[in-house]
């Protein structure tokens, strides 16, 4: 099994890649994977654009791109080149991406919806201003259609409610009402914050006094990662 983005570059093509394996393909060294990676690595954009097209429902991917950023999928393609998996159809000889893991969705309600360029197919994709325009309004589209915020809170609900039914004490019940609050409140900052991102609402600026200090008057503690403690001291 191989990684899309080290598929071009491997030395053996029987080896494993380090990174999260791929459906399996007819042939052991995946071949069609090969080609989809070769196919992005093409210099000539013009070039570059059609074998892409010809290997990968470029579309497709497009969606699978922006729902991942609009879910704040940590651990996905888009930021880590991790938990997806690639099935070639053999109908239309092209790639198709599809999300695996999505157990690290809404971690980050604050970040951009423009993934990093650093993985090889949105690095291909995503090189341009043009391109990144294009995939900006695929996520306007998803926002408007399909990211329907009710819905996501009231399957949360659902959720929460099947698992309290299972619970044993009331401290159980009141902690998955707190991790489902927190999660809700995640939802909403997240819906937020991609809507302002698509409509051009930008935060605002630092302002520096005469003296080049930035006062920060609205700041607040938060937790990067589940479990980790924060604590504010006294610099004497």
């Amino acid at each position: 099994r191989l990684d899309v983005d080290n598929a071009a570059v491997q030395p053996d093509p029987d080896s494993p890649s380090p990174a999260t394996p791929l459906a399996r393909s007819s042939s052991p060294n995946q071949p069609d994977l090969r080609a989809l990676a070769q196919a992005a690595l093409l210099p000539d954009p013009i070039l570059r654009s059609q074998a892409l097209s010809a290997k990968l429902d470029v579309d497709k991917f497009l969606t699978f791109l922006a729902v991942e950023m609009m879910v704040s999928s940590w651990d996905g393609y888009a930021l880590h080149r991790n938990n997806y998996r690639v099935y070639h159809d053999p109908d239309s000889d092209r790639m198709f991406f599809i999300p695996h893991g999505l157990d690290n969705s809404m971690h980050d309600p604050y970040l951009s919806i423009m993934p990093p360029r650093k993985s090889l197919l949105v690095s291909a994709l995503l090189g341009t201003g043009a391109q990144r325009e294009i995939y900006r309004s695929k996520v306007a589209g998803l926002l408007t259609n399909i990211y329907r915020v009710d819905d996501i809170l009231h399957r949360l609900d659902a959720a929460t409610a099947k698992l309290k039914a299972a619970v044993q004490t009331q401290e159980e019940a009141r902690a998955f009402d707190a991790r489902a609050d927190a999660l809700r409140k995640r939802i909403l900052a997240r819906a937020r914050q991609v809507a302002n991102e698509v409509n051009g609402k930008r935060p605002p600026s630092l302002e520096f006094d005469e003296r080049g200090v930035a006062q920060l008057r609205t700041w607040r503690m938060d937790s990067d990662w589940a479990g980790s403690t924060l604590a504010m001291v006294r610099d004497e």
